[in-house]
């Protein structure tokens, strides 16, 4: 079915503003999809509490199928600043059935070196029907039922 990344909020962004604060947001990338959080003004401690959902049209994923999630500075005149990034595989959330984690982590410089940033998620894989160690629980149509996507999110 899809792939649900909430995600919660981001700890200690650096600020490159030489006058006032960032103004941050993610971007996340999954199999070649990418969907954006919106962008908190003026804040190195965001919180988003956005919930970015990717349809994976019936193909389950795989477990090294991975996500790339990067927290940039949004400018309202010229190109937006890579404050952070991370990356992960899907592991443990493909062993079967709908799985669920929540997760923080260290975000990376633009050279790929650890610093005081983080980010929290959410992560929520549910396999199409009867494919990837489905849980048959779901039923036909419910995938866009919110109270399904409501049990998801709160499992």
């Amino acid at each position: 079915m899809s792939l649900q990344i909430i995600v919660i909020g981001a700890t200690n962004v650096p600020n490159p503003e030489t006058f006032g604060e960032c103004d941050p947001y993610a971007s996340i990338t999954f199999l070649g999809q990418k969907k954006k959080t919106e962008v908190v003004k003026s804040e190195i401690n965001p919180n988003w509490n956005q919930t970015l959902e990717f349809d994976l049209q019936g193909v389950p994923a795989k477990s090294t199928d991975e996500v790339t999630i990067e927290v940039k500075d949004w400018e309202r005149v010229g190109r937006n600043r890579l404050l952070g990034s991370v990356k992960f595989k899907l592991n443990e959330l493909t062993k079967g059935g709908v799985q669920s984690k929540s997760m923080t982590q260290n975000l990376l410089d633009a050279n790929n070196r650890p610093h005081q940033s983080q980010i929290k998620l959410k992560v929520t894989y549910a396999p199409p029907a009867g494919k990837g160690g489905g849980s048959g629980s779901q039923t036909e149509g419910s995938q866009g039922n919110p109270e399904f996507l409501y049990f998801l999110v709160n499992k």
